[in-house]
């Protein structure tokens, strides 16, 4: 009979112990359960926090952008050697990336991956107007099958990243890109004839999502324009662009 009693009363020291412990941890915050789920959720809420590229603006429409490894060069029109994985150039030959430009970064870029090239028109041909330098053969031959046309109103996709080209007026594009890696959203409107707000809405209504980041020429855009985008669209980062 006594050893029933020791039992019991055992049994009844380990519940209310379980229970004493239970009330501690809730009267600290949550239970360990809880206390996981929220750290999960914090961690969580921290990593899309922290999901940013790097940049470098190098002037004009000239952008440099890191995204989770993926390096791009937007309109490298200035002649530095740099490392990129792809190059995307407008065609316009105020602001392109001229084919001096595109063999100095091939120099240094082992891992270029795709010279995308915008069409202005839909009967361009705009592969057969970038001409490399004849004195080396060899870079010409490497380059020429990177040339990918990027066609008006289309979209250029590789594992890596997705580009599509949204016309506007005088032959100009605005681009949104993906990278797939870090999954951030750009859209990038460098137009020089153009006045670009209608592209830049159709842009940012085919991302569904607010873009992480929107660059642009504010000076191409009337102010109520731009407010009304920056108003409805929520982009997370507005990043001036500047032609002089």
């Amino acid at each position: 009979m006594n050893k029933k009693i020791y039992i019991a009363v055992g049994a009844l020291a380990l519940i209310l112990a379980g229970i004493l412990l239970i009330a501690v941890q809730r009267k600290k915050g949550t239970t360990q359960p809880e206390a996981a789920a929220e750290s999960a959720a914090a961690s969580a809420q921290t990593q899309k926090k922290e999901r940013t590229a790097t940049m470098i603006w190098w002037g004009a429409y000239d952008l440099e952008i890191n995204s989770g490894g993926t390096r791009m060069l937007l309109n490298p029109y200035k002649n530095f050697y740099r490392k990129g994985d792809y190059i995307v150039s407008s065609m316009n030959d105020k602001t392109s990336a001229n084919s001096a430009m595109i063999e100095m970064i091939a120099q240094v870029s082992p891992d270029l991956k795709a010279i995308i090239l915008q069409q202005r028109r839909a009967d361009a041909k705009q592969q057969d107007n970038i001409v490399f330098d004849p004195n080396y053969p060899a870079l010409s031959a490497k380059l020429k099958p990177l040339c990918k046309v990027l066609e008006v109103g289309g979209t250029y996709e590789d594992a890596n990243l997705a580009v599509t080209a949204i016309p506007v007026d005088m032959g100009e594009n605005v681009l949104l890109i993906k990278d797939k890696n870090s999954g951030l959203r750009f859209v990038y409107a460098a137009t020089v004839e153009s006045e670009p707000t209608k592209g830049v809405a159709k842009a940012l209504e085919l991302a569904k999502e607010p873009v992480d980041y929107l660059f642009a020429d504010l000076t191409r855009f009337p102010q109520n324009e731009i407010r009304r985008i920056l108003y409805e669209s929520h982009p997370k980062y507005l990043v001036p662009l500047a032609y002089p």
